[in-house]
């Protein structure tokens, strides 16, 4: 998708705020240099970033483009009689590009015609042929420099040089035309020009300017600048101060603003919505024009050791949709390992909430990542839940379970469950643990203290307290509206059951009756210790899969971009924990699910899950949540998936 305005669009209804003055050293926040110096303007953001360089014999000197100067004096020393600049400084104030490369040569561009430089050697090939330097470039306190003079003359330009003072110049500029456009990959606006002009630019990660000496200011096409007074006599205004291009139908682009700051100077500006990596601006020929370019794919990256075996990495990537904020941990778990992952509940009753740093800091974790889902009214978590071997919660869908050993190795896979209570001998099935009896039909759950203090067992129900293996109560409430709450055992469990032949069949059960609770996954699994469910799967055998369909989940869950939590294992064993900051436009819009597996793939998990996301992705390292939650704080939470201490 592609849109685009040029000169003659709506004007803006609120203007972006205002820049800052031309001419000045760039932030450090602006475009580092590639590798392989695919673009060489990139090269040139990252020079302008490090602002110029402090020079041995540095001389003071006022450089001024077509009569106009800069803000500041810069810095330039002699080498062979001759003034030399740093590249930065060329960058910045006549609108030159460059690139280098590992043997020292340097290129030169400016509006479609180079001039290339060779370190240590006088000899150059410009647009015309072959030129004499009168020093060679040479590197001083960590930049290049360049003759000015020549560099200057090579394209077209005229040179004029006074005690403290240098003036370079061309034609002033003609503007023909401003436009801009956006698409997937980047946003950009175009400045046409009748002719090739050194100009004055400045880059941030956020604007991008341009400043141009011009014979009479911009006035756009069709747009006249004289009116009539009310005496009838001709007043020409001039060029207008302010002119804007709001942005449309992007999600980078803020629009551009053309500025006439007085009759011979006007800066141009294209606005982002939020920083980039490596903005850069260039100019081409043929028409002669100066391309402002914000790239929308891009990524920056932060690692760093957390100590006890952890790695924690930073994210952040650029994409069509907007930027993209996301924080990994690789923890080494396992048999052997110092560090182990668990399960960790807010509370001793399941639905209990508290926000992760706290579940976090009671687990004595040095880090950790929320949970599985749960019911946003009650907190009542969904899916299975085994913790130090206990049964908290049986399988929901047969989704997709994080599985913790004994010894600390992990496992993933689509788990079920069979679980069954034998009442004298009559064996009954669980259909669930510590969640309510359905509103008809046939069913027998079971009841822990997990679930808290008292069952309300209501008419058409029936309840057993169950204590050392055996009946200690009967609960069968009758009559319309009655119920009867029943306590929960802190060393036993309450069975409950609904529907006539259960009801029949409980209610017939006296005092002293044996009964015994078993449950086991399905595959079978041995030596558990903790069970998290969640998911759908992502990544089975390094591969992306997607199980949504076949696990239940709902599409506000699987669907669009959204802040996700997922859980990984690597090839060695070890623990893959991921958190995408989300709905947050301007700083990270979040992940689809398969951008979600394709980050877990790349940070080397060959099993992945996600689990419950939204507002709820957060991760907890350093004594603290790492990234920004949606809701704007820590949402409440019933468990955690943490890294805690081996032996915890």
């Amino acid at each position: 998708m592609r849109s685009s305005t040029r000169y003659g669009h709506r004007p803006a209804p609120k203007l972006v705020a205002a820049l800052a003055v031309l001419c000045v050293a760039l932030p450090a926040a602006s475009a580092e240099a590639r590798a392989d110096h695919v673009a060489a303007w990139t090269h040139g953001l990252a020079l302008l970033a490090q602002g110029p360089a402090a020079a041995t014999g540095v001389e003071e000197v006022s450089l001024s483009v077509n009569g106009r100067a800069g803000m500041t004096h810069v810095g330039m020393t002699r080498r062979d009689g001759a003034l030399c600049l740093d590249l930065a400084t060329l960058i910045q104030y006549l609108g030159l590009a460059f690139q280098s490369d590992q043997t020292g040569v340097i290129t030169v561009s400016f509006f479609g015609r180079t001039l290339v430089m060779q370190q240590g050697s006088n000899e150059a090939r410009g647009p015309n042929g072959a030129v004499s330097l009168p020093c060679a470039p040479f590197a001083d306190s960590g930049a290049t420099y360049l003759p000015v003079r020549a560099v200057a003359e090579a394209f077209g330009m005229a040179v004029s040089e006074r005690p403290g003072a240098m003036d370079v110049s061309m034609k002033p500029a003609v503007i023909l035309g401003v436009r801009y456009s956006e698409d997937d990959d980047k946003f950009r606006a175009v400045v046409d020009l009748a002719e090739p002009t050194p100009f004055f630019a400045v880059a941030s990660p956020q604007v991008i300017s341009v400043g141009l000496v011009t014979t009479g200011g911009f006035v756009p096409p069709n747009k006249s600048t004289v009116r009539r007074d009310s005496r009838g006599q001709l007043i020409d205004e001039g060029p207008p101060k302010l002119i804007t291009l709001e942005a449309t139908g992007g999600v980078l682009g803020s629009g551009v603003t053309i500025e006439n700051l007085d009759r011979t100077f006007v800066r141009i500006s294209a606005h982002g919505k939020y920083g980039v990596d490596a903005p850069r601006f260039y100019t081409l020929a043929g028409p002669d024009r100066v391309v402002l370019d914000f790239p929308k794919r891009w990524e920056r990256t932060s690692v760093a050791d957390v100590g006890e075996g952890t790695r924690k990495t930073w994210f952040s990537f650029g994409t069509s949709a907007g930027p993209v904020v996301a924080y990994a941990l690789l923890a080494h778990v396992g048999p052997g390992a110092s560090l182990a992952a668990r399960l960790a509940v807010a509370g001793d009753v399941s639905r209990t909430r508290a926000p992760l740093s706290q579940i976090a800091r009671n687990a004595g974790a040095l880090a950790a990542v929320n949970g599985g889902y749960f019911a946003p009214d009650s907190g009542d978590p969904i899916g299975l839940l085994i913790r130090d071997g206990e049964w908290i919660r049986m399988p929901y869908a047969r989704r997709t379970a994080l599985v913790i050993g004994q010894d600390g190795r992990l496992s993933m896979g689509n788990l079920g469950a069979t679980a069954e209570v034998n009442i004298g001998g009559r064996r009954c099935t669980v259909a669930g643990l510590n969640e309510w009896l359905p509103g008809e039909g046939e069913c027998v759950k079971v009841v822990t203290p997990r679930w808290g203090g008292s069952w309300p067992c209501i008419s058409g129900q029936v309840c057993l307290q169950v204590r050392n293996g055996a009946v200690t109560a009967v609960a069968r409430p009758t009559g319309n509206g009655v119920k009867q709450d029943v306590s929960i055992p802190a060393d036993g469990y309450l069975v409950t059951g609904c529907g006539q032949a259960v009801a029949t069949a409980l209610g017939g059960v006296r005092n002293g009756t044996t009964v015994t609770f078993a449950a086991a996954l399905d595959p079978a699994v041995s030596g558990v210790r903790d069970v998290l469910g969640a998911g759908p799967r992502l990544v089975a055998g390094g591969r992306y899969q997607n199980t949504s369909a076949a696990e239940q989940f709902k599409t506000d869950i699987t669907v669009g971009r959204s802040p996700r939590t997922a859980v990984g294992i690597t090839a060695s064993g070890d623990l893959l924990l991921v958190v995408v900051d989300g709905r947050q436009p301007g700083y990270s819009v979040g992940m689809t699910q398969a951008e979600l597996a394709t980050l877990m793939i790349r940070l080397g998990a060959v099993d992945a899950m996600a689990m419950d996301s939204g507002g709820s992705a957060m991760m907890y390292a350093d004594g603290k949540v790492l990234n920004s939650p949606s809701d704007g704080r820590e949402r409440p939470i019933p468990n955690a998936l943490v890294v805690v201490p081996a032996g915890r």
